[in-house]
C-alpha cells in the first residue's frame, strides 16, 4: 500500500506549492496541510485517511477529485478489516470506535462518494478529459453505471476519431476493439463502401486475398474480397467466352453479382452452338457426342420439336437413339397418339410395324380393331336424311377419334347447303357430349361459324361438270381451268362475254403427253406452274392457248412423293406447295383411307429460292398444317396474309382459311387461321384458290354432286403494293465499280447481284417495305462505303467511292455498319464477311495503306463492354490477316461503351484511313 501511497503524497507536496499560489481559500488550504502532515507522518492512520476521503469528495474543494477520495477510503476500510482481525491492534480498533468509526461507518462514506461519482460522471461524461475518465474507470471498476457512461464516451471519441481518420485500418482497428456495439456495426457499413473501391486495384483473385489478409476479421471486407474476386473471375471467364468458362465461373462463386449474366451467355453460347445444327440428325448426333449442358439442350430442342412442334423427323430420330432418356416413354406415347388420332387402321399398322417394341401392344390391337371398322365406313358420300339413324350409331361409335368430327359434319350436311343454319346447330348440339375430350375447337369453331353472319359473299364466275384449279391469267381477260374430258384432264381457258364466261378452246400443252394441271401463273404471266405426274413442272406461255413445258423442278420442290398446287411468291423469292413427303405433320401414307376418300394428307411448305438454287423446305408449322390434308397455298404480295384449304376443320370436306405473320422472313409462325366464313365454304369440296383482279378477289373452286363451281369472293388484306422504290446515283464511281449486291440485312443474304456492264449510273429498285437493306459495292481502286436502307427510306441515295487520299483526309471514321456479331461473341456474322472482303481487296491494292479498326460495345458493365470489343476489334483483324492484309498494317481500338453508354444492346465498327 506504500508503495501506491508514496507517489500520491509527493503528488500532494506539489498540490500544496500550487495552492500556495494560487492563494487557495485558507479553510481548505490548511485543512489539507494538517491532513498531509498527519498523512506524511502516518500512512496507515484510519482516521486520518477518512477525513482526506472526506476532503477530496466535497464538491466546493478546489481539489475536488472524487477517484482519488475513493482511494483513500477504500485504504482505511482495508486497515480497518485487517485491525479486527488482529488481536494486537484492538486497542486501536477501540479508540477508532470511540470515534465513531466503524467498519459500516467507512462502508457507508464510501457508498456515499460512489454516489456522488455517478452522480457527477452522470452530468460531466461528455466533458471528462482522458486522463479524468481513467481514473474514474480505475477507481470505480465494479460500478456499471459509470462503467456503461465513461465506456459510451469513450466508444463514441474513438469512433468519431475513426471517422475523423475515414481509413480502413481506422475503421477495422475500431471494429476489433469496440465488436457488437452499434458503431462497429456502422464501421462495418463504413468499410463496406470504402472496401470496393480499395480491392480494385487488384487484378487477380491472388493479390484480393492478400490484401484482405490484414482485415480478416471483417465480414463487409470479406464480402467485397469475394465480390471482387467474383468480377475478376468472370471478366476472365469472359475473354475465354467458353460454355466451361462459365461453368467454373458459377460453380466457384454461386453469390457472385455476375452470376446470372454469367449463366444466360453461357446459355447463348450453348444455343449459338446449336443453331449452327441446322437438321434433326445433326442435333441428335451433337446430344448423343457429348456430355455437358449444350448437349442437354440439343437433347431438349430435339423433345420440343416432338412434344410441341409434331415433328415426325425429331420423333423418329429421338426414339431411335435416347431410349434411356428419361422422358421417353411420354415421346413415344405421344408420337402414336398422332397415328391413332384419326382411327384409320392403316397409320397405326404402320406404327406397329415401324416399332414392335412399343410397350403397350394392346391398345395397339384395339386401334387396329377399330381402325378396321372405321375404315368400313364411307364418309365421302353425300348425306341423305333417311341414313340420320345410321350416322348417329356410327358417330357415338366412333366418338374419341377425329374420324367423329368428320361424321359430324356429314350429319348437318343437307342442312349446310340449304344455309339453314339453324337447325344445323340445333342438330349438331345433340352431340356435343362425343366432343368433351376429342376435337373440342374444331366444335366450338363449328358452332361459332353456324352462329355468326358468315364472311364475304360470293359471285359466281364460272361452271362446268369436271373444272377444277380455275386461275386468272394476271395480264388479260381470261380464265384457265382444269377439265376433266373424255377420261383424260387437259387445260382449257375461257373468255369473258357480255353473257358471262365462256369457253374458248383448250390450250395445247407442247412437250408432254401426260395429264397436266395448271396451278399458277408467275414471271408476270410468261410462265404456268403445271402440275403432272404428281410433279411440279414449269412450261413457258408462248401464247394464249399454246404452253410449252421447259422444266422440272429439281429437289427439294419435287420429291419421290406427291406434289401439288405450287404457288410461286411474286417476286421470286420461293415457291409454296402441298406434299404428302414423310417427317412433316401428316402421318397418313399416299394413298391411305382418309376421310373417307383416297385423299393424300398433305402438308404445305415453303421452298426458297436465292442466286439461282432452291433451299431447304421449310414446313409452315403446327399453325397451318396438321396430321390431316392441307392444300392450295396463296401469299398476298405483301408477304403476310395467306390462304388455304384444309379439311381439319370447318364445315365439311375442306374449307378456305386466312392466317397472317407478323415477320415476312419467318415461314413457321402464323397466327391462328380464321375461317373466312360460311358465305364462302360449304358443306362440299373447296378444292383450289387463287388470285384475281389484282389480288382484290380470291377465286374458288368448289366441287358439287350436281356440277363443279367457280366463285370469287373479296380479299380481306391489305392490297396496296407492298413496296417501296429508291433510285441510286452511281455516277461518281461508275468507272471504278465491279460488282454492287443488294443485300437483305435481316436475312444476312445477298438479293440481287450487279457486275459490270449490268451497272447503270442510275438504278432503280423497289424493295418490300418494313425491310432493311444495303448496297455493298466493290470498285478498283476505290473504297465505297456501305449504303444501308432503312426499312422506310424512299427517294434518291448516292453510291460514292473514295480514294486512299480522300478517305486519310476526312474528318471522321468509316462506318463498317454490316460488321455485326453473333449475340454477346466476337464470332462474325455473314454479311460482316462479305462486307470484310471488300475493304480487304481495297488494302491489298493500296499495299501501303495502314488502317485503325475502331469497336464500340453498348452495355453498363465498363470493363466487360471494353473486353468485347477488344475481342471483336482482335477478329476483325484476324479476318483480314487470313485475307492476307499484313498484321503491321491494321491497328485496333477498344473502346467499349464510351460511344454507346445509354443503349441496352449493339455495337459499331469504323474504320480509319491512316
Amino acid at each position: 500500500m506504500m508503495k501506491r501511497i508514496l507517489p500520491i503524497a509527493i503528488a500532494l507536496a506539489f498540490a500544496i506549492g500550487g495552492m500556495a499560489q494560487n492563494k487557495m481559500a485558507d479553510p481548505y488550504r490548511e485543512q489539507y496541510v494538517k491532513l498531509y502532515r498527519e498523512y506524511a507522518k502516518n500512512a496507515d492512520n484510519v482516521a486520518n485517511l477518512i477525513a482526506l476521503a472526506d476532503f477530496f469528495s466535497i464538491a466546493e474543494n478546489p481539489q475536488y477529485d472524487l477517484p482519488l477520495a475513493t482511494e483513500y477510503i477504500v485504504h482505511a476500510e482495508k486497515l480497518y478489516t485487517e485491525w479486527v482481525q488482529d488481536p494486537k491492534r484492538f486497542h486501536d480498533v477501540q479508540k477508532l470506535i470511540r470515534k465513531g468509526v466503524t467498519i459500516t461507518t467507512i462502508r457507508q462514506q464510501k457508498k456515499d462518494i460512489e454516489a456522488r461519482a455517478v452522480q457527477y460522471v452522470t452530468l460531466h461524461a461528455a466533458d471528462m478529459g482522458q486522463h479524468q475518465t481513467q481514473a474514474y474507470l480505475q477507481a470505480y471498476a465494479g460500478n456499471t453505471t459509470i462503467v456503461r457512461l465513461l465506456r459510451s464516451k469513450e466508444l463514441a471519441e474513438a469512433y468519431e476519431h475513426a471517422c475523423i481518420e475515414n481509413t480502413l485500418a481506422g475503421y477495422y482497428h475500431f471494429l476489433k476493439r469496440y465488436p457488437g456495439t452499434v458503431e462497429a456495426d456502422s464501421a462495418e457499413m463504413s468499410i463496406a463502401k470504402m472496401a470496393p473501391g480499395y480491392l480494385s486495384s487488384f487484378a487477380t483473385e491472388e493479390a484480393v486475398d492478400t490484401a484482405l489478409a490484414p482485415f480478416s476479421e471483417s465480414v463487409a471486407m470479406q464480402r467485397a474480397a469475394m465480390q471482387q474476386k467474383s468480377r475478376i473471375a468472370y471478366g476472365n471467364a469472359c475473354r475465354k467466352n467458353t460454355v466451361q468458362a462459365y461453368d467454373e465461373y458459377m460453380e466457384k462463386y454461386p453469390r457472385g453479382e455476375d452470376y446470372l449474366a454469367a449463366f444466360e451467355k453461357k446459355e447463348l453460347l450453348a444455343a449459338n452452338g446449336i443453331t449452327q445444327l441446322r437438321t434433326v440428325k445433326e442435333l441428335a448426333d451433337y446430344a448423343e457426342q457429348h456430355d455437358d449442358a449444350t448437349s442437354d439442350s440439343a437433347l431438349a430442342i430435339l423433345r420440343r420439336m416432338v412434344l410441341e412442334e409434331h415433328s415426325q423427323a425429331a420423333a423418329r430420330e429421338y426414339l431411335k437413339r435416347f431410349p434411356l432418356d428419361e422422358a421417353y416413354p411420354m415421346v413415344f406415347r405421344t408420337y402414336y397418339s398422332w397415328h391413332a388420332a384419326e382411327g384409320n387402321r392403316q397409320p397405326i399398322a404402320q406404327f406397329a410395324a415401324d416399332y414392335p417394341n412399343y410397350p403397350d401392344r394392346l391398345t395397339i390391337e384395339s386401334d387396329l380393331a377399330r381402325g378396321e371398322m372405321i375404315d368400313r365406313f364411307n364418309l365421302n358420300k353425300t348425306f341423305v336424311e333417311s341414313e340420320l339413324d345410321t350416322m348417329t350409331t356410327i358417330l357415338h361409335l366412333l366418338t374419341g377419334r377425329k374420324v367423329a368430327y368428320v361424321a359430324l359434319q356429314r350429319v348437318i350436311q343437307q342442312q349446310l347447303a340449304r344455309k339453314d343454319w339453324a337447325a344445323a346447330k340445333k342438330r349438331m348440339q345433340k352431340f356435343e357430349i362425343c366432343f368433351e375430350d376429342y376435337c373440342v375447337e374444331e366444335y366450338k369453331e363449328l358452332e361459332a361459324l353456324l352462329s355468326n353472319n358468315g364472311g364475304p359473299a360470293l359471285t359466281l364466275q364460272f361452271s362446268g361438270d369436271s373444272i377444277s384449279h380455275v386461275i386468272p391469267h394476271p395480264k388479260h381477260a381470261i380464265l384457265y381451268y382444269t377439265r376433266q374430258q373424255n377420261g383424260r384432264k387437259d387445260i382449257a381457258y375461257a373468255r369473258h362475254t357480255k353473257n358471262g364466261w365462256k369457253t374458248a378452246g383448250v390450250v395445247n400443252v407442247q412437250g408432254t403427253n401426260d395429264e397436266v394441271v395448271a396451278y399458277n401463273f408467275y414471271d408476270k404471266g410468261d410462265k404456268v406452274l403445271l402440275g403432272i405426274g404428281g410433279d411440279i413442272w414449269s412450261a413457258q406461255v408462248l401464247s394464249d392457248s399454246v404452253w410449252k413445258v421447259v422444266s422440272v423442278f429439281p429437289s427439294p420442290v419435287n420429291t419421290a412423293f406427291l406434289e401439288r398446287d405450287a404457288f410461286m411468291l411474286q417476286d421470286g423469292s420461293g415457291m409454296l406447295l402441298a406434299s404428302d413427303r414423310p417427317l412433316g405433320h401428316n402421318v397418313q401414307q399416299s394413298g391411305s383411307n382418309y376421310h373417307g376418300s383416297r385423299m393424300p394428307a398433305t402438308d404445305i411448305y415453303y421452298i426458297p429460292y436465292h442466286q439461282g438454287r432452291w433451299g431447304a423446305a421449310v414446313n409452315l408449322g403446327l399453325s397451318v398444317n396438321t396430321p390431316y390434308c392441307e392444300l392450295s397455298p396463296i401469299l398476298s404480295r405483301n408477304m403476310r396474309t395467306l390462304y388455304f384449304i384444309t379439311d381439319s376443320r370447318g364445315l365439311g370436306y375442306g374449307d378456305v382459311y386466312q392466317t397472317t405473320r407478323t415477320d415476312i422472313d419467318d415461314w413457321t409462325h402464323w397466327l391462328k387461321p380464321v375461317n373466312v366464313g360460311r358465305n364462302v365454304n360449304g358443306p362440299y369440296h373447296e378444292s383450289s384458290v387463287a388470285f384475281g383482279g389484282n389480288e382484290r378477289q380470291v377465286v374458288l373452286t368448289s366441287n358439287h354432286p350436281h356440277g363443279r363451281y367457280a366463285y370469287t369472293f373479296p380479299t380481306q388484306h391489305d392490297t396496296t403494293a407492298p413496296y417501296r422504290y429508291i433510285e441510286v446515283n452511281m455516277s461518281a464511281s461508275i468507272h471504278a465499280l465491279r460488282t454492287v449486291d443488294l443485300v437483305e440485312v435481316w436475312r444476312q443474304q445477298k438479293s440481287m447481284r450487279f457486275a459490270d456492264r449490268a451497272i447503270d449510273t442510275s438504278m432503280s429498285f423497289h424493295l418490300y417495305k418494313d425491310k432493311q437493306y444495303a448496297l455493298v459495292a466493290d470498285a478498283d481502286w476505290l473504297y465505297v462505303p456501305t449504303l444501308m436502307i432503312e426499312d422506310a427510306d424512299t427517294g434518291v441515295f448516292a453510291l460514292k467511292g473514295y480514294s486512299l487520299d480522300e478517305l486519310r483526309l476526312m474528318d471522321s471514321a468509316v462506318a463498317l455498319p454490316l460488321v455485326n456479331f453473333v449475340g454477346t461473341s466476337s464470332q462474325l456474322e455473314p454479311l460482316a464477311e462479305f462486307e470484310l472482303n471488300h475493304l480487304g481487296r481495297f488494302l491489298q491494292q493500296r499495299t501501303h495503306s495502314q488502317i485503325e479498326i475502331s469497336v464500340y460495345v453498348a452495355g453498363s458493365d465498363e470493363r466487360q463492354c471494353y473486353d468485347l470489343s477488344l475481342e471483336r476489334a482482335k477478329a476483325v483483324r484476324s479476318y483480314l490477316e487470313d485475307y492476307g492484309v499484313a498484321s503491321g498494317r491494321i491497328h485496333v481500338a477498344a473502346y467499349g461503351n464510351a460511344k454507346l453508354p445509354r443503349l441496352k444492346g449493339g455495337s459499331s465498327v469504323e474504320v480509319r484511313f491512316l
